[in-house]
């Protein structure tokens, strides 16, 4: 489209790129798109068809400004553009990569040029004229009615026409203290200021998630660096020193265009009131950001009475973001301690019930081993403080994991989200039960909400991987396990997501590969290593199928633990149905927590056509 002589869009229905306003419509819908994915955009877009390389484009939007990381920048562009426009990498309609070199544009442009033909409308033959007045009123209408239609729209702010979010990431707040062994208590703070300003306005602020924040932890990138690879226009920042019984905490607001520093402030108080000093900073930052219509911040009960609950409060979520098995095992006597110290505490009953969930989903145990206490704790978080969005999280899980009550999760989780849709671990729970719920197309959506909000989390890419897995989603699967392996090369769920993928999608030779590496990385003996290459194909699964039943049946021997389900798994590699549907049956009577995937995880393709198999998933359906 073009006004004057000059584009003022760019077509390529259904999209439209608005270039005065920097906008990306889908139809009269605005897309979320930050500023340099838009730039990047724009810049393929108005050379269609073309090879546009990684330098011109460097030039072209960075120009001198060039940086160590601007591969990592450029990609993590393109993939914002990609979710953007709904886009695949391995089927593209719109952006091609053309490897080592560069992109292509490949959609259709639409040229049409919308003035002209306004202008060969207005030559037609009039057939009346209008008089002055009523002209003039025309006029005063045409310029009166935007106001008051912008007006109207940001002061009732229809939920079907959002103004795009202002995100944020808060960078950890810095240790003073000569003593590293009070990093908790800064990485704690850091945390529980995304939790406050993911509540502030949910449809307005988007704040990076706790995991993705730590990763710049003393990094010493710049803020303009920070801003591009997270696709961010503010940063948060900050420092804080603990002397006695008081703390001293620095922060600083900057916008990240001009790094511009829109206010800094130095705080001093008791630890006792730290909960209600970081909704004092919230506020601050609302107020910096011009938000408004802001919800009340903080509630009475989620500020610890007592410093040493909050002490140990923050050293259990401080092993929590370790995301080892043995850390959440070691969390949880902190958060009771919490908890004995002040009842009224609501987020340390939520922590309490997301680690003994978690520790409930990995080791795939029964879930009534912790279910009655796991409620119980999360409902006491939502009575003391029903505005806290992470309550009716804790209790969704408790509800679809353990619980099995379908109903009920649903309406915890979707308040959550409502309550605080910037906390990816409650998108990437809803993704699972959608995709439980047969509703693969919502829930992938959630799943890319979730890497948005924290990109660079070993975790959310984990969880995200396993996620495609069971969507049966296997090129996806595959590109977030080698993004999982950019992240930890050692990571033994990278190497196990890309093997099942790898598996499923008969690639054998790619599979044996990823899992000689697995092998090798992790000291595997070196007759076992020979003993898989020289197999090939259908014989190397079944090798490696026989080789998992007999490490089964020693540890079974050996009185160890072995989730059913696991051991189901293991017959169903070996085409032995009745031993996987018995099996199943005792994971059924264990309640394991991943048994909700039964009637659509690909693991059981093979048991479909068995009635004893569709009785058992309609009895994990009713959860009877």
């Amino acid at each position: 489209m073009q006004h004057n002589g000059r584009r003022e869009s760019i077509r390529f229905p259904p999209f439209e790129l608005m270039l005065r306003s920097e906008e990306l419509l889908k139809g009269k819908t605005a897309v979320k798109l930050p500023p340099q994915p838009f730039k990047v955009l724009v810049l393929l877009a108005s050379r269609a068809g073309q090879l546009v390389t990684r330098e011109e484009i460097q030039s072209e939007i960075w120009g001198d400004d060039t940086f160590v990381d601007f591969d990592k920048a450029l990609n993590f562009c393109i993939r914002q553009i990609r979710e953007a426009l709904d886009d695949n990498a391995q089927s593209p309609r719109y952006i091609e990569t053309l490897p080592r070199r560069g992109y292509r544009f490949i959609a259709e442009i639409d040229d049409t040029d919308y003035a002209q033909t306004d202008q060969t409308a207005a030559q037609k033959p009039e057939k009346s004229i209008p008089s002055f007045r009523w002209r003039a009123a025309v006029l005063v209408f045409a310029l009166v009615l935007p106001l008051v239609i912008y007006i109207a729209w940001n002061r009732f702010a229809s939920p079907s026409i959002q103004p795009a979010k202002i995100m944020l990431v808060v960078l950890p707040f810095e240790n003073l203290d000569s003593d590293s062994g009070e990093d908790y208590f800064s990485d704690g703070l850091t945390e529980e200021m995304i939790t406050q300003l993911g509540r502030l306005r949910p449809a307005r602020l988007g704040v990076i998630a706790r995991t993705t924040a730590l990763t710049y932890k003393k990094t010493g990138k710049d803020i303009r660096q920070i801003g591009r690879e997270l696709g961010v226009s503010y940063v948060l920042e900050g420092s804080v020193r603990r002397e006695a019984d008081r703390v001293r905490i620095t922060a600083q607001l900057i916008q990240v265009e001009d790094q511009t520093h829109l206010w800094a402030e130095t705080y001093e108080r008791s630890e006792r009131d730290m909960l209600q000093l970081q909704s004092e900073v919230a506020a601050r930052v609302a107020r910096s950001l011009a938000l408004e219509l802001l919800p009340p911040l903080g509630h009475t009960s989620t500020r610890a009475s007592d410093p040493e609950a909050f002490d140990a409060y923050l050293k259990g979520r401080f092993l929590i973001t370790k995301d080892t098995l043995p850390d959440l095992e070691r969390s949880l006597p902190y958060f009771r301690q919490a908890i004995e110290r002040d009842p009224d505490f609501a987020p340390a009953y939520v922590a309490f019930v997301e680690a003994r969930v978690l520790l409930t989903v990995w080791k795939n145990s029964p879930a009534d081993e912790a279910l009655a206490e796991a409620k119980d704790y999360a409902q006491k978080a939502v009575e003391l403080d029903p505005g806290f969005g992470e309550a009716y999280s804790a209790l969704g899980a408790v509800n679809f994991w353990l619980e099995w009550n379908w109903k009920e999760a649903e309406a915890n989780i979707k308040r959550a989200l409502d309550l605080n849709p910037s906390n990816p671990n409650t998108h990437i729970l809803y993704a699972n039960f959608l995709l439980s719920r047969g509703q693969r197309e919502a829930a992938a959506k959630e799943i890319r909400q979730a890497i948005e909000l924290d990109p660079v989390s070993l975790l959310t890419n984990g969880l995200s991987a396993y996620f495609y897995l069971r969507a049966r989603m296997y090129d996806e699967a595959i590109a977030q396990g080698k993004r999982m392996l950019e992240l930890e090369p050692k990571s033994p769920a990278a190497h196990d997501c890309l093997f099942t993928a790898f598996k499923h999608k008969g690639m054998y030779e790619e599979a044996k590969k990823i899992l000689r590496s697995q092998m090798t990385l992790f000291g595997a003996k070196r007759q076992v290593v020979e003993d898989i290459d020289k197999r090939d194909g259908k014989e190397f699964l079944d090798y490696i199928a026989r080789r998992d039943l007999e490490r089964m049946k020693k540890a079974l021997a050996d009185g160890e633990r072995i989730p059913a389900l696991s051991c189901a798994s293991v017959y169903i590699n070996l085409g032995e149905k009745d031993r996987a549907i018995e099996w199943l049956e005792k994971s059924f009577a264990a309640r394991e927590p991943f048994l909700i995937f039964l009637a659509t995880h690909p693991r059981y393709d093979s048991l479909q056509s068995d009635p004893r198999f569709a009785a058992l998933a309609h009895r994990v359906e009713t959860g009877r």
